[in-house]
């Protein structure tokens, strides 16, 4: 779940996971209207997400993925200084 501080969902929030150690594309997609996002039959192993939306500060955060889990991961965005 995309959100800010205030719990508010960041809809259309771009969410990119990239393996660490392969030089394969990260694969995209677009948060929903609620925040949520689904990146589906990743390989297990270490990953980068990385989240960008043109309004708020770009975020990255590393996660564990394991073979056939389901995976929560929240992540709290910031808008860019004026």
């Amino acid at each position: 779940v995309v959100e800010l501080d205030d719990g508010s969902p960041v809809a259309g929030a771009e969410v990119t996971a990239y393996h660490l150690g392969r030089a394969e594309r990260g694969r995209t997609v677009v948060a929903d209207y609620e925040g949520r996002f689904a990146l589906l039959d990743l390989e297990p192993g270490a990953a980068l997400l990385r989240i960008r939306h043109p309004r708020m500060e770009v975020v990255s955060r590393g996660v564990l993925l394991e073979r056939a889990t389901v995976k929560e991961v929240g992540v709290t965005m910031r808008p860019l200084e004026e």
